[in-house]
């Protein structure tokens, strides 16, 4: 025999007791729920701190590849600088006074008082017709027609010209005007032409950066 029990308590009274039932049980459900969340941001912590730390090293580390590179970079450009001088030396042995104009240079420079600094030396060489020749004109291509001369037409008479250009930079445009006088006034150079000079940089950093053709 079964049996059925009636609740004839108020409607207010069971609803208020369903509520509080439902309220429990939801109750039991968000604290589950906090649980796990809590226990899986503890688990996580760890692993995202890690993370962090090992992403600043790499920052780190990443900025000193790029300084190196910027030093090694440099390096280069001292190395390749370095390789053009030295060719040039060896370029200037074949000549009478090579070593004497690279060292008449740099006295100058030294007697300058203005901190000059001679970066770069550049040597070039050609060949000129002599100034009768050029007054002349060419001589003519063999069966060209051209004035009658007696005997064979002389050979052109060429010219060797030499020159020593010199890049570098000095404390200001006094320090250049003194270079070059003292270039002038050694007595190995039959002349000297200032290209240019340049400013740049402001207030102690200031600097004149010039260009000099020596001819010998």
């Amino acid at each position: 025999m079964s049996r059925q029990f009636i609740n004839i308590g108020p409607f207010a009274y069971r609803r208020q007791r369903l509520l509080s039932r439902r309220a429990r049980q939801w109750s039991l459900v968000w604290l589950a729920t906090i649980g796990i969340l809590g226990i899986d941001w503890w688990m996580k912590e760890p692993t995202s701190y890690s993370t962090e730390r090992a992403l600043d090293e790499l920052r780190v580390r990443r900025a000193a590849l790029v300084e190196l590179d910027k030093q090694a970079g440099k390096l280069r450009q001292d190395i390749n600088r370095m390789r053009g001088n030295e060719s040039l030396l060896h370029r200037l042995d074949s000549e009478p006074s090579g070593t004497v104009l690279i060292g008449a240079a740099s006295t100058s420079a030294a007697r300058s008082d203005g901190n000059i600094l001679i970066e770069q030396f550049v040597y070039e060489r050609s060949e000129v017709p002599a100034p009768e020749q050029a007054a002349r004109g060419p001589s003519p291509r063999p069966g060209t027609p051209g004035p009658a001369r007696p005997g064979a037409a002389a050979a052109p008479v060429m010219l060797t010209k030499r020159k020593l250009g010199l890049k570098g930079s000095s404390a200001g445009p006094a320090a250049v005007a003194a270079l070059v006088v003292n270039l002038r006034e050694i007595g190995v150079f039959d002349q000297v032409e200032l290209r240019s000079a340049v400013n740049s940089g402001a207030g102690d950093s200031s600097r004149t950066n010039f260009q000099l053709d020596c001819q010998f």
